[in-house]
């Protein structure tokens, strides 16, 4: 990409931001033009976009609602409207620049930027303003006429401070700002140490088995004529039953 094209993508971003957050934005463009480009002449010609396209916008907006016939500069998307506000200071106050290659470049600029419409809509305006404001450049008797005639001279801009080109960072620390942010690398994970092996459980032994309960043989069964203590289990023989006395008397 050349030179001054990377410099009018670059103005371009910048005017679109003032126009949607306005004159706050300023105090930035140092800073936004030393991280976008390292290189000092796409800077400087950037710089001299923004700040003629910014102090001249009150006669440059007077030209395009002139030219722009039914066409109200708020309806109009915000990307085409700083592009024809940088091509209008191109053509009418940049003498070192031809029209015909200002009016390229923006074309250019609202093809790659803005919708699949905005080359040819943006042709078309800055035509009326090449054609109206511009004297022809063609004619004359025979001899060539001087480049830039019939433009404005550009009032001086205000001057912006010297763009300070930003030390490299250290490897350690990529802490490089993109425009307002910043990224921070995250530290490396430490390895935590290795958990030690437990030794495997022991075999449970057998339950020992339960011994048996004796039961009572028959030697152990309460005989004939033997009594059965109180609270023991058991049951009284039917003959012991016919063999009991019978009950005193309650008379005698």
């Amino acid at each position: 990409m050349r030179r001054r094209t990377k410099a009018r993508e670059l103005a371009l971003q910048f005017l679109y931001q003032l126009d949607l957050r306005g004159e706050s934005v300023i105090e930035d463009l140092g800073d936004f033009l030393s991280i976008s480009s390292k290189d000092r002449q796409c800077q400087e010609f950037a710089l001299r976009l923004i700040t003629g396209t910014k102090d001249l916008r009150p006669e440059i907006d007077e030209i395009l609602t002139k030219v722009a016939r039914n066409w109200d500069l708020k309806r109009m998307a915000t990307i085409d409207r700083n592009i024809l506000r940088m091509a209008l200071f191109e053509i009418l106050y940049c003498e070192d620049i031809p029209p015909k290659v200002s009016i390229n470049e923006a074309i250019e600029l609202g093809k790659r930027f803005s919708t699949a419409n905005s080359g040819s809509f943006i042709n078309g305006i800055l035509d009326r303003v090449k054609n109206e404001f511009i004297k022809d450049l063609s004619k004359g008797a025979g001899s060539a006429a001087k480049p830039g005639a019939g433009r404005k001279a550009a009032p001086p801009a205000a001057k912006a401070g010297p763009v300070e080109e930003t030390a490299p960072l250290p490897k350690a620390k990529q802490d490089e700002e993109t425009l307002r942010g910043k990224t921070q690398v995250d530290p490396p994970v430490e390895e935590t140490a290795p958990l030690p092996k437990t030794k495997p459980l022991a075999a449970k032994k057998p339950l020992a088995e339960a011994e048996p309960v004796p039961q009572r043989g028959a030697a152990e069964q309460p005989g004939a004529g033997e009594t059965q203590e109180p609270g023991e289990m058991g049951t009284v023989p039917s003959e012991d039953l016919d063999a009991a006395p019978p009950p005193p008397d309650s008379k005698a």
